[in-house]
């Protein structure tokens, strides 16, 4: 069956073009025309709509196997606080919670407009989730600890969860947390590891924190009180992080072909020249709703649009978000920063695309591509209304 889309607008994933509507054929895109009113008749069946069509979104950074913990943070007390409910509440044994949430949000993401998800792995809880998935996952299997003495075994695990992932033949990677968060025995393991099904695409959270930033600069901060106090963690763990910075940074930056930093909260001009050599295959992935939960602060979007266009939009986690919506993240950008509608359509559509690798099939409305589209209407400055298209 042959449908016809019609609507106010069109942004194409990179423009608003002068189109209207889209003819779809077995859920593809497979012409998109120009339809006057007086033109109307010659077309059978024409759905109408009012407001911007727009290609599904693309969720640049998830953490799905976190959804049972939605509404159980409380917001606002900076990374250590978010870091010792982290701790405290993922103690507790919620195996199908985990899964049933998990399930449950997965659908919502679809219903949210999300045709593809960068998403952070720590476990197998969310495998066959994806397996059976509307949604197109391109999984980041993370490393992380600081305790020298376990790097090994930490590392071993991470790669069982790779080679799991890559055998029920879903897209894996694995990749390091953030600057803050690996022993040098860790940064080691897995720098030397050779991928063996490579996308060539890595995420790493990055200055998403003020304590992060001290801690990088200073050597101590609020965040290596908690290595202390609360992970029972020695100075010796950690004095490599200012340490060795610039150097595990650059040899990171250096392997993969193409890097998501997530967050960039604290991202400025001393930090920006670390990176500034690889900016050409950089990502900057905001998650501003996330960013106001955590620190109550968005990352100075305006130095980062001057440096780079390559920017995308994730979510977070539900653990720091209350919805996994691209909507709500973009009407933040246009409710706090000046800028124009296609610029913010275009990070969350062709630029996640491109970011993900997957822009042969999502991020645009294209001959060949594939449903669904969203239909976005806009009123004073924001998008007020949305629905999609299947």
């Amino acid at each position: 069956m042959t449908r016809i889309i019609k609507c106010n607008k069109i942004f194409d994933g990179e423009n608003f073009i002068v189109q209207n509507a889209v003819c779809i054929a077995n859920n593809k895109v497979i012409d998109v025309l120009l339809i006057t009113d007086d033109h109307e008749n010659n077309y059978e069946g024409i759905e109408k709509y009012s407001g911007i069509l727009v290609p599904g979104f693309v969720n640049a950074h998830c953490h799905l196997e976190l959804s049972y913990l939605h509404n159980e943070f409380v917001s606002g007390g900076g990374m250590v606080e978010f870091l010792k409910q982290m701790l405290k509440k993922r103690k507790v044994e919620k195996n199908e919670i985990i899964y049933s949430s998990a399930h449950e949000w997965d659908k919502k993401m679809r219903d949210n407009g999300i045709v593809a998800v960068g998403d952070i792995v720590n476990t197998l809880d969310t495998l066959d989730i994806k397996k059976k998935s509307d949604i197109e996952y391109i999984n980041f299997v993370e490393v992380f600890g600081l305790n020298r003495w376990r790097a090994d075994k930490i590392f071993e695990a991470s790669v069982k969860i790779f080679e799991t992932f890559i055998a029920n033949e879903l897209c894996a990677n694995i990749v390091p947390h953030s600057p803050y968060s690996l022993s040098e025995r860790l940064w080691d393991d897995y720098l030397s590891f050779e991928n063996k099904q490579r996308t060539n695409i890595s995420s790493f959270h990055f200055m998403e924190s003020k304590s992060e930033m001290e801690l990088i600069q200073n050597g101590r901060s609020e965040i290596s009180r908690y290595f202390i106090q609360d992970l029972a963690l020695s100075v010796e763990d950690y004095q490599h992080i200012p340490e060795k910075f610039d150097f595990y940074l650059k040899r990171y930056l250096g392997k993969e072909e193409k890097i998501i930093l997530v967050h960039n909260t604290y991202l400025n001009d001393e930090y920006f020249n670390s990176i500034a050599a690889f900016v050409d295959k950089i990502y900057f992935c905001f998650c501003p709703n996330a960013n106001l939960f955590i620190e109550n602060r968005l990352p100075n979007i305006e130095f980062i649009r001057k440096m780079s266009d390559k920017i995308c939009i994730g979510t977070d986690s539900l653990a720091s978000n209350h919805n996994l919506c691209i909507v709500d993240e973009i009407n933040v950008l246009l409710k706090h920063f000046d800028m124009d509608l296609d610029e913010v359509l275009r990070w969350a559509t062709s630029n996640g695309a491109n970011a993900l690798g997957v822009k042969d099939r999502y991020g645009y409305i294209q001959q060949g591509y594939s449903l669904p589209l969203n239909l976005i209407e806009m009123e004073g400055g924001l998008i007020k209304n949305f629905r999609v298209i299947k």
